[in-house]
């Protein structure tokens, strides 16, 4: 394996501090406890501090992506006529 590949590979039992998971995630840590404290993304607490698992970080992906928010708008160009006209005179002025 190369060094590259020796970094994506992470072992599914492996915890991670909420810092750690936060830049995975790329978020920030205080927005990821927030998260965590209202049950909306998995993870446990341990000797009174947040631990994550790198399954813990898979599930939270899929409850992200599965939101609303994050799927990908249908192309207003394909929408309707009168919708495809406006795009393309817009497009032309440019």
């Amino acid at each position: 394996m190369t060094t590259t590949e020796q970094r994506r590979h992470v072992p599914p039992d492996e915890v991670f501090t909420i810092d750690e998971a936060a830049l995975r995630l790329r978020c920030s840590p205080t927005y990821y406890r927030e998260q965590l404290r209202s049950q909306k993304w998995p993870g446990r607490k341990i000797a009174n501090k947040w631990r994550v698992t790198e399954a813990d970080i898979k599930e939270t992906l899929k409850i992200v992506y599965s939101d609303p928010i994050f799927r990908p708008r249908p192309d207003p160009v394909s929408a309707r006529p009168g919708t495809r006209r406006r795009y393309e005179r817009h497009n032309r002025r440019k």
